[in-house]
């Protein structure tokens, strides 16, 4: 049951918890909001995310989250090799509870939002890197997930597409108010999905 109190919680709340530079950090997400970690390479902001997400486990402080259904993207791999693209998203969904038809009705939707329902039946061995970060993100988003982690999202892609795809991505998560913590190190790809920036190691 929601209650109007556990609709006004935060979605995600880290208290206390050590980055790689040993100073703690204290973040609070509410729901609706997208909240990206910047920093450079080998900072630890993708350890911090894992640990936000609850793959990882912090030697300090707390991490506290408030949605129901959650989901993480990789920024490389994170898909079964012996499973179609169609079949990547479809899975999940089904574990979920969501009837096969309506899974698979959902999976072809969110493939076709990003141009990729033309490989459904490829597996993701056949795809370049690009295109299988896109998969992932088209699962997340397949999922109906209330709050997301997402590694470097548009890292891989070309400018063109990323902006295409970040488009499609804040037309998803308004929709559904859907709530974003993602890592980066560059700040446009912050902008890109009108992030507030959090720079890690900085007071």
């Amino acid at each position: 049951m929601t209650s109007a109190a556990s609709e006004s919680a935060p979605m995600l709340q880290l208290h206390g918890v050590s980055t790689l530079g040993g100073q703690p950090l204290d973040l609070l997400v509410e729901r609706g909001d997208a909240v990206a970690l910047l920093a450079p390479g080998g900072a630890g902001k993708r350890w911090l995310l894992r640990v936000a997400a609850g793959l990882r486990t912090s030697p300090s402080g707390s991490v506290t989250r408030s949605a129901c259904r959650l989901a993480y993207v990789f920024s490389s791999g994170g898909l079964l090799a012996n499973l179609s693209i169609l079949e990547n998203l479809v899975l999940p969904l089904c574990f979920s509870g969501v009837p096969a038809a309506a899974a698979r009705a959902r999976a072809l939707e969110v493939l076709a939002g990003l141009g990729l329902d033309s490989v459904a039946d490829v597996r993701p061995g056949g795809l370049a890197v690009e295109a299988c970060q896109l998969v992932q993100l088209a699962r997340a988003i397949a999922l109906h997930a209330e709050l997301l982690f997402l590694e470097e999202p548009f890292r891989l892609l070309s400018r063109t597409t990323a902006d295409e795809v970040a488009d499609w991505l804040l037309a998803e998560l308004g929709a559904r108010r859907v709530t974003v913590l993602m890592t980066t190190a560059d700040v446009v790809d912050a902008d890109r999905i009108r992030a507030r920036v959090v720079r890690l190691g900085e007071s």
